[in-house]
């Protein structure tokens, strides 16, 4: 059974048992270093990493360096490309966390300088390991890519987002450590998913862990496939053969479909834009398109909220997450639909979905941060409404100006 085990996990990412062995030692030795001496005490530099200006039309792109290139660390390196030139890379989609709970970790530029710090949250130091299990192509991750220290940088980095997502050959979502039974969550996925791994996979949560029986397993797929409707739970669950109200696994999939991803501004637009994508949660991974449509028929049949039922006044089926309509009418519709989404600053309501807008719209909506003035969002707030009044009907604006807390601030015909 243990052969087995060590099996199934090979199957998550196309890395050789060493290598990934390798990676996963290495967030171990961070992980110890982040809760005793947050890696900086002795053994790295003091001085934070320097970033030179980004020509026009380039990119960065993040290379983990494997410890055995750098005895005892665990660095990155950022190389910079004319985007006509740059090699095929992946993006990253995620939540960034608190930033106030960072590491600093070594990091280099193409100019081979002696190592500098940068900082890293706790998700992103989490990610980094399995990242590099998941790709073999460099990485264009927002926190590490961007100078964050820059507002000019930035106000000329988020025009090209939808670029960056858009030319990415895949966009890898990170949701974060394993937790809440999440590995079981996403090992009965990828057996639903994936027919020809089944006997492999249900080593995983079947024998000798007894999580579930195959029998069950069949009964969740040919409920799915049949798009069985869950109405009365106690019947249906006996009817068809499913587990028992209160089994772990109906609290691990809706805790892996509510983690904080769905929820943000930046992660609506990162997957629409997206050519391709999979979806990593600790040392799992499944494509996006396996994930979003199990994802839909598990809330469709009220399976998703058998043990949660309050969950779906919250839901978004993630069948609207993809082929993005570029004009006026759908992104008003997108930005409506994410108003309750969140973001860091409040000018990303409008930046952070601004690649989805048709051209018209982008070009009267100048991006610009600003953190010395925080009432900077009110002129993007009124750019983004002109621009909008031009290209829509009254009405259709003028609809969403009402908002119970909307900010005292803003003009009267403004939307929050």
């Amino acid at each position: 059974m243990k052969a087995c085990q060590n099996d199934f996990k090979l199957t998550l990412f196309p890395h050789s048992q060493a290598k990934q062995s390798s990676l996963l030692k290495d967030l171990n030795k961070h992980l110890a270093r982040e809760s005793s001496t947050k890696m900086a005490s002795t053994s790295l530099p003091n001085q934070s990493f320097v970033y030179d200006k980004l020509p026009d039309r380039s990119i960065r792109l993040l290379d983990n360096i494997e410890q055995e290139n750098r005895p005892n660390r665990f660095g990155l390196q950022l190389n910079t490309y004319q985007m006509n030139d740059a090699p095929d890379f992946n993006a990253l989609s995620y939540v960034w966390g608190e930033s106030v709970d960072t590491t600093r970790l070594p990091c280099w530029s193409e100019r081979d300088s002696p190592a500098a710090e940068i900082n890293v949250t706790s998700n992103l130091l989490h990610a980094l390991p399995f990242l590099k299990a998941a790709s073999s192509r460099p990485i264009w991750i927002d926190a590490i890519c961007i100078n964050q220290g820059s507002d000019d940088e930035k106000s000329e980095i988020v025009p090209m987002m939808g670029e960056y997502y858009g030319r990415a050959a895949e966009v890898l979502i990170w949701l974060g450590p394993r937790g809440n039974n999440s590995d079981l969550a996403m090992d009965v996925l990828r057996w639903i998913w994936f027919p020809q791994q089944q006997e492999l996979l249900q080593h995983s949560f079947c024998e000798p862990h007894g999580l579930l029986k195959p029998s069950e397993l069949t009964s969740i797929s040919s409920a799915l496939r049949d798009g069985v409707h869950i109405r009365d739970i106690a019947r249906d669950i006996a009817r068809l053969g499913i587990p028992k109200a209160g089994h772990a696994l109906w609290s691990a999939l809706p805790s892996l479909y509510r983690r904080e991803w769905f929820f943000r501004v930046w992660t609506f637009q990162e997957i629409m834009l997206a050519k391709k994508a999979t979806v990593l949660c600790g040392d799992r991974a499944i494509p996006w398109t396996a994930f979003q449509q199990l994802g839909d028929k598990l809330a469709d049949t009220q399976l998703l909220w058998i043990d949660y039922p309050s969950g779906l006044d919250s839901f978004t089926p993630l069948r609207y997450l993809e082929n993005p309509h570029q004009n006026g009418e759908w992104f008003w519709s997108y930005l409506r639909g994410a108003r309750d989404r969140l973001c860091r600053f409040k000018e990303d309501r409008i930046f952070g979905m601004l690649a989805l807008a048709p051209q018209s719209i982008q070009e009267k909506i100048k991006v610009v941060y600003c953190k010395e003035d925080p009432d900077n969002y009110i002129q993007v707030y009124r750019a983004a409404t002109l621009a909008f009044l031009e290209e829509l009907p009254l009405e259709t604006v003028l609809t969403a100006v009402f908002s119970p807390g909307k900010t005292g601030t803003l003009p009267s015909w403004c939307p929050d």
